[in-house]
Formats: structure tokens, sequence, C-alpha cells
């Protein structure tokens, strides 16, 4: 009962707060309903309905979003008299003052200042566990999410992985509890670079690796491929498909809201400002629609995601490509697959390293000494 009340209290701060700077400039974004075709490439209109944006809350945190300084100055000090009168006293020192976008100068990163503490401007800060950039970036977050599995990976190395006693499977299962959430946790809402994902997967093979027994060089030798690897551990799929499911998962629990949460309005809506040319970054948008692409559920994912269970079905069955692979080249005399011929011819197969290495001579340095011809 206690948590319904104390969000109840909030709601009532939150609401008179809300009367008094309602002429605070917000984020304002328009949504429509998403058509059954799915298309969340929609250009907005101008009778489409105007949603602005000015707080967001989680239990007792509060976030403001402001367009201006002098806007968000204004909505700070609103908001620290507003809970005074509520009995809430509002901690400076915990306060985080972050400013995004293309043109930000220097006098928007000035600290602001309540009660007399000074609130610095920072780049990044760690909410609810995710580390939020000012540029919109996931590698922050990646490599929090990195460093934390490590440590948990590290934590049961003894205990658990290295314990000879237990397992292949005992082992799979600590790890994709342990280990595997906290790698990828908060992974619904990236849009990673390639470099990102990357490193997530050497993480990800590192691992198994260490906890299987096998090191690299025994790969390199056996020529044990990663796929090998994650098909003996248990789990063939690649760390870029678990952030795709993740994501996938994501996308059909938030279609699946009413249309009047916040949360599915700001994941659907359309912004009144043009993206900027030469090349922009992906948005969360365009990395869904490329998992969806990828799997043939572009036209239809919004009939598909009404139903869990249907959802769940869709978007983790195999993916079958267009223009299927050519079979591999194999070389009959070490049994190794090669895509091209090419590879095959150059390759060293056991037979080739097994001959000897033949020393050859070196030529001796030869040098000659033309003689100048004396000036008559």
């Amino acid at each position: 009962m206690a948590p319904v009340l104390f969000n109840i209290f909030m709601w009532a701060v939150v609401s008179r707060w809300q009367q008094r700077v309602s002429c605070v400039p917000g984020i304002g974004f328009s949504f429509s309903h998403i058509s059954d075709t799915g298309n969340l490439y929609r250009k907005s209109h101008r009778t489409d309905p105007v949603t602005t944006a000015t707080e967001a809350q989680f239990a007792d945190d509060s976030a403001l979003v402001s367009t201006s300084r002098a806007g968000a100055e204004d909505a700070l000090a609103t908001f620290d008299n507003t809970a005074s009168e509520f009995g809430l006293a509002v901690s400076a020192t915990k306060i985080k003052f972050l400013v995004a976008g293309a043109d930000v100068s220097a006098a928007d990163r000035v600290p602001l200042s309540l009660a007399g503490v000074d609130i610095v401007c920072a780049t990044e800060f760690r909410y609810l566990g995710s580390v939020i950039h000012s540029g919109g970036l996931s590698s922050c977050d990646v490599d929090s999410r990195i460093a934390n599995a490590s440590r948990a990976c590290g934590a049961l190395q003894k205990s658990i992985f290295g314990n000879k006693h237990l397992d292949l499977h005992i082992k799979s299962c600590v790890f994709n509890a342990c280990v595997l959430s906290l790698l990828l946790y908060g992974s619904e809402c990236w849009t990673p670079l390639q470099r990102d994902l990357q490193r997530l997967s050497v993480f990800h093979h590192r691992c198994i690796r260490s906890i299987m027994g096998v090191s690299r060089q025994q790969c390199w030798d056996d020529h044990i491929t990663n796929h090998q690897l994650r098909v003996r551990w248990g789990d063939p799929d690649t760390i870029y498909t678990k952030v795709e499911y993740r994501r996938l998962e994501w996308l059909g629990h938030v279609a699946r809201m009413e249309d009047h949460r916040l949360l599915k309005q700001v994941l659907f809506c359309t912004l009144p400002s043009r993206r900027p040319a030469h090349g922009p970054r992906r948005r969360w948008k365009d990395c869904i629609m490329s998992d969806l692409r990828s799997r043939g559920l572009e036209g239809e994912w919004r009939a598909e995601c009404e139903l869990r269970s249907t959802w769940r079905s869709a978007y983790s069955a195999p993916v079958d490509p267009q223009h299927p692979p050519p079979p591999p080249v194999i070389c009959y005399t070490c049994d190794r697959q090669f895509a091209r011929l090419s590879d095959r011819a150059g390759h060293k197969c056991k037979v080739e390293r097994a001959k000897p290495v033949v020393e050859q001579k070196r030529c001796m340095p030869v040098w000659r000494v033309w003689p100048l011809a004396e000036v008559q």
C-alpha cells in the first residue's frame, strides 16, 4: 500500500508543478496510432496532435526536460519550491545536469545554481544501472556492462566455472543468469556501433573459452571456429542475435501498450524538426527496422506482436536467407572448409606443415667501389 500512496503523493506534487510552469517549453512531438502496416517511418502531419513532455518520473526520481536554459532554471527552482510546500526536500548534491544537442555552446554548459549549490554540467551519468551520454552514444554503457560482467565472471571462476565436478550445462545456466544478464542489461534501448558489438562478441567468446578450458592457441591449431565453440557450449546464438532478440521483444512489449501511455508515444513519435544531412547517426527506429527486415517481418510485425507467444515465436524463428550461400570448398587432406577455391589453394594443411623447413642459403652482400676519375 505504501508505494501506491507515495505515487499518488508524487502525482500531486508534479501536477501542481506543471500548473506553475505551463509556459516552460518542453520537447514537443506528434504521435498517431500505428497503422496495420507497421510503418515506423511515417512523417508527421500538421493535423497530428502535438504532445509536450516536460518531466518523467520513476519512484522518487524526477527528470525535468526543457529546450532552453532559462526554462531549465525556472523549472528547477519551481520544482524545489513546490516540493518544499509538500514537505519534501530536493537534494542539490544528487542532481545531474546534462545538455544534449547539435548546437551546444559553452554558455549552455555553465553550472546551474540551487540553494547556493552549483550543479555542474555532466557529459554522462549513471541512472538505474545504465550510463546516459549527452551524445546519445551507447559506447559508455557498453564499457560499463563489460566491466560489471567481467567482475561477476571473475567472482564465480573459482567456485563454479573452474569446478571440474560440475557439468557444462550447469555452468552454462549460471553464466546466462549471472554474467550474460549483466552484460546485456539495458541492451533493448541501445543503438550500438559496430565496434561496440565487436567488443561484446570478443568478451562473450573469451568467457566461453575460459569456462570450457579451451585456449586461443588450441582453437588456432585445431581450427575451432567461434560457431563450433558456441555449439559445444550449448548456445549457438551470437551476441548480435541476442541483442536483436531483446530489441524485438521490447518492441512488441511497447506496441501492446495503450496509446495514451507516454512510453509508447515517445517511442513511436515523430519530431517536427528535420534530421541533419550528410549521414546522420542511426536511430533506435533504424536498428529495429533492420532487425525486422532481416527476419521478413517488416510489413506484418504489427499484427504478429498482438500476442506475446506468437510474437516470440515469430522473431526467434530461424532466418531463411533469400540467397543461400554456396556450398563450402573442402580440402580432402585436412578436412577444412573454405568459402572460395582461392582460399583452399593458398592454405597450408597439416601435411604441408608437417614437412621439415628447409633453410635457404643467403646471398652474401657484395660491395663494389667505383673509383672516381681524377680531374686533369
